[in-house]
């Protein structure tokens, strides 16, 4: 495994780590305890989450390779990830489309599309994943804790 290819992502994922403890201190500070509650969960849980990212990949560059077999292992991987610029402007996306569509139409889209770009072509899978994330949001958010979601301009 290259250099590079085990410093960006621990670089990603400190810049998540520290995105999230910003926004975990601004719904402390900022939001009323009642709003405050789902930030604070969705933010401790990213940085939890963004910890072990780090040490895992962290691990993975101090582990030596034992042997040819797991080296091209290695490069085969990589070479088949796509690169996280490219993720990151299909986030981008996915949010400009929540503007101008609204959530809903944008996040279908979104789970729909990834899985695609990753080449996993279950469709079965993937529709029943993507019904049970839209129903766990809805659920979730707009009925339990009476959420709006964005509608969009053009919708």
């Amino acid at each position: 495994m290259t250099r590079n290819q085990v410093i960006v992502p621990i670089l990603l994922n400190l810049f998540i780590m520290l995105l999230s403890l910003l926004f975990l201190i601004l719904a402390i500070t900022g939001l009323s305890s009642e709003s405050a509650s789902a930030p604070i969960l969705v933010c401790a849980l990213t940085i939890i989450v963004a910890a072990f990212a780090i040490v895992e990949d962290y691990r993975k560059k101090n582990k030596p390779a034992t042997d040819e077999g797991e080296e091209e292992a290695a490069e085969e991987t990589g070479e088949s990830q796509k690169p996280m610029w490219f993720i990151l402007a299909l986030t981008l996306i996915y949010y400009l489309l929540i503007i101008y569509v609204g959530f809903f139409v944008s996040t279908v889209l979104f789970l729909l599309v990834i899985p695609y770009v990753y080449k996993f072509r279950n469709w079965k899978l993937i529709i029943i994943s993507t019904i049970s994330m839209l129903v766990i949001y809805w659920g979730g958010f707009s009925w339990l804790m009476n959420v709006r979601f964005p509608s969009g301009f053009l919708l």
